[in-house]
Formats: structure tokens, sequence, C-alpha cells
């Protein structure tokens, strides 16, 4: 699998999941990523077990396995780290809006 995304799109994730703090200096050294990710069996549970929009609150049972009710299913957590190039290290540390966040040099 491969990812891919614009600089302005983590550029928001970051000014949007951190806030100010007195006192408190970042120094932009990696970034790290969480990737999650299941089976379409996972996926079909997780649907249909989202509450109901309906005129219906009934919720339905789902189950992948025969004769029983339960899911025989995988989910994945992988982590990736990735240090900081210089052009994006120059962009955390001298863009206004990262400035005011904290980040130094």
């Amino acid at each position: 699998m491969s990812y891919s995304f614009k600089a302005r799109g983590l550029y928001s994730l970051i000014t949007s999941s951190l806030i100010y703090e007195e006192g408190v200096t970042r120094i932009p050294v990696s970034l790290g990523f969480v990737f999650i990710s299941g089976t379409d069996d996972l996926n079909t549970y997780v649907q249909l077990s989202q509450p109901p929009m309906g005129i219906n609150q009934d919720i339905p049972s789902y189950s992948d396995l025969t004769n029983v009710i339960g899911l025989f299913t995988a989910r994945h957590t992988q982590t990736f780290n990735k240090n900081i190039d210089l052009q994006t290290f120059d962009s955390l540390t001298t863009e206004p809006i990262f400035v005011a966040l904290g980040f130094v040099p």
C-alpha cells in the first residue's frame, strides 16, 4: 500500500491538533503516523452497528460464521515514524502559524 498527501493538508492537521501553551517550545524532529486497517467483514460489522438514522431503530445482527453468532476477522495497526526533511523543518520553524504554536529552529 502507498499513501500520499499534500503538504497543506499535513500542515492543517498539525495546526488543528496543537494548541499554544505558554513556555512550551516545540522542535520538529519527526512525524508519527498510525495506520489501522481491517478486513471487509470488520467493516461490514462496524457499518451495521452504527446507530440507525430512520424510523426503524433495530440494529441487524451480523455474523461471518456458520451456525453460530460471532465475528472472525482481523485488524492491523502499524506505526511509522518519518524524520522531518530540511524543507519541512524550514516550513515548520518559519511559517507564522507554526511559530505561533511554539515551533523553533
